[in-house]
């Protein structure tokens, strides 16, 4: 379980609060509850209450509640839930054009936009990794690797969390009808970085997989449905 769940980089966690509890014990009454070991005297500090006898059947009741309903990324343990998901979004540079083409290295064109992409994740990194930007939408830079062409060296790779299935639609169309392009465009390709690159246009290509859309669904589809169960 522990392997499955070191593969998601967004995690939400349920406590099922009416399963199973800690108790705290007051200090004067902790004495009653003292026990002698290994030469020494010990006390309990929680006293267990709830489904103390219970818990290999309500573990099997939420694991079967799991697998009935194809929740492949919910993993219950006791008294939590752990439920996860992904959403990866790949930025890139591309189609750039400079203010004297002639007079520019074609060896050193590469190397400009790499540059350039430098300044778009130092840019991210101070202004929007781990901020709640708009509408819910969490961004983290991304460490994992991504099975997208357009996620080669260069480029950002970044998670992006979110909290309800509105906002998931909502970025999935400003994606698919390329405001998103135009909106990354504007806030990271600014004026001065143009003209200290003598660049007169430049794209910033953005690229989210169609089954990392999916899965993020089903995340939040997933959770809804454990939510409405407790």
């Amino acid at each position: 379980m522990f392997n499955k769940i070191a593969q998601y980089r967004v995690l939400s966690t349920i406590d099922l609060q009416s399963a199973y509890h800690q108790v705290p014990i007051k200090d004067e009454d902790k004495l009653y509850t003292a026990l002698e070991a290994r030469h020494d005297l010990y006390h309990f500090t929680r006293l267990p209450f709830g489904v103390t006898n219970g818990v290999a059947c309500l573990q099997r009741e939420m694991m079967m509640f799991a697998a009935e309903n194809n929740l492949e990324a919910v993993f219950p343990y006791l008294d939590n839930v752990t439920v996860c998901g992904l959403l990866c979004l790949v930025l890139k540079i591309t189609d750039t054009k400079y203010s004297n083409p002639r007079r520019e290295d074609l060896s050193k064109e590469d190397e400009t936009e790499r540059q350039m992409m430098s300044e778009v994740r130092e840019q991210f990194r101070s202004n929007m990794e781990g901020k709640d930007t708009t509408h819910g939408l969490y961004y983290h830079l991304q460490s994992l690797g991504l099975n997208v062409k357009a996620a080669e060296d260069g480029s950002l790779k970044i998670t992006v969390e979110c909290r309800t299935l509105k906002v998931l639609q909502c970025l999935w169309e400003e994606y698919t009808s390329g405001c998103l392009n135009t909106t990354a465009e504007s806030y990271f390709l600014t004026d001065d970085m143009k003209r200290r690159y003598n660049v007169t246009s430049v794209s910033l290509k953005t690229t989210i997989l169609e089954e990392d859309y999916l899965a993020c669904k089903n995340f939040l589809v997933a959770r809804k449905l454990i939510i409405e169960a407790i």
